[in-house]
């Protein structure tokens, strides 16, 4: 599962994370960023939109991703750009995220609030299989 990637935010996030198959996680953090990136239609409702709607809708996704193909990319400057960074647990992960953005790097709001739930959630299930439950919960 990733935490972010490049693309979020209509490619507004240097950082690209995700959990390790092999245990931990793994930051990847972007060399470059879209100098130009048209805005993106916004999310399509296929139940509340006619079908006029979704030709319209599809049309304009089309020529962002024509455009944003031939964006120019430019370097991003700062110490870390193209760099790869695994982490043992979140709280690694936590850090780390919140150093590259105190140094520039783009990161949505929303990745560490993401990356505090995934902790709280194996905090649960570390506690629930010490004291002998499951550590299924309903959801």
């Amino acid at each position: 599962m990733a935490f972010c990637r490049f693309s979020d935010e209509d490619y507004g996030c240097d950082l690209y994370i995700y959990e390790d198959t092999d245990g931990g996680y793994v930051t990847h953090v972007a060399s470059f960023r879209y100098d130009w990136k048209p805005p993106k239609p916004s999310p399509y409702d296929f139940d509340y939109m006619k079908k006029a709607h979704e030709k319209t809708w599809k049309a304009q996704l089309k020529k962002y991703h024509e455009k944003l193909k031939h964006a120019r990319q430019v370097t991003i400057g700062l110490p870390f750009d193209g760099h790869t960074f695994w982490d043992e647990d979140v709280e690694e992960v936590i850090e780390r995220v919140v150093l590259l953005h105190d140094l520039g790097y783009q990161v949505p709001e929303w990745v560490v609030t993401a990356l505090k739930n995934e902790q709280e959630d194996i905090d649960r299930a570390t506690e629930a299989l010490e004291t002998g439950q499951s550590p299924i919960w309903e959801l």
